[in-house]
């Protein structure tokens, strides 16, 4: 089983210059939780590919976007692309 992970962001939100991510995520933290291992990648590619073995779901998909805000994603079926993008406060 498998996993890969895409990110997108507003590389430019208008309230929040300060949190402004690039379109892609790159330079993110990307971990993957299943059962007792944990995988962590760099993204420096879209998507970021996550080998899941026997595993039919990954526990937790933590993001730490290059901005330091954090996304949690709980039970990600595998075998597919996981969609992710970063909302803004206020927008």
């Amino acid at each position: 089983h498998w996993l890969d992970v895409r990110l997108r962001a507003d590389p430019h939100p208008s309230r929040s210059p300060d949190l402004a991510v690039n379109m892609h995520g790159l330079g993110s933290l990307l971990e993957v939780k299943t059962g007792s291992r944990c995988q962590r990648q760099l993204v420096t590619r879209s998507p970021s590919h996550f080998g899941l073995g026997a595993y039919s779901q990954a526990d937790v998909v933590r993001i730490l976007w290059t901005n330091g805000k954090p996304c949690n994603t709980i039970d990600a079926p595998a075998n597919r692309v996981l969609f992710k993008e970063q909302k803004h406060e206020g927008m």
